[in-house]
């Protein structure tokens, strides 16, 4: 084999093998395009935390203002449970 067929052959084996390893980053088990399935995953997931806890500090601030402000607990008894002081005229409306 001559000088020039072997440099070929050699040549065509490194590009073959580069070849497969950049398809096995790309498609591979874990590869980039599973990375990047990974990365939406996570953003959505910091995203849904995020709304989590803000969800979260409206519902400690609404129990602190229940601990704290019997007026807000009549609110809410009057609202919710339809209940009215004594003397209160309460008008029913279809």
């Amino acid at each position: 084999m001559s000088n020039r067929a072997q440099h070929h052959l050699w040549a065509s084996l490194a590009f073959l093998s580069l070849t497969a390893f950049s398809t096995f980053l790309i498609f591979g088990r874990d590869g980039y395009l599973k990375l990047r399935t990974y990365r939406q995953q996570l953003a959505q997931l910091e995203a849904e935390g995020a709304r989590l806890a803000g969800q979260n500090e409206e519902l400690r601030r609404r129990i602190e203002l229940l601990q704290s402000d019997p007026r807000e607990i009549e609110r809410l008894a009057r609202e919710r449970l339809e209940l009215a002081r004594p003397g209160d005229v309460v008008i029913h409306t279809p």
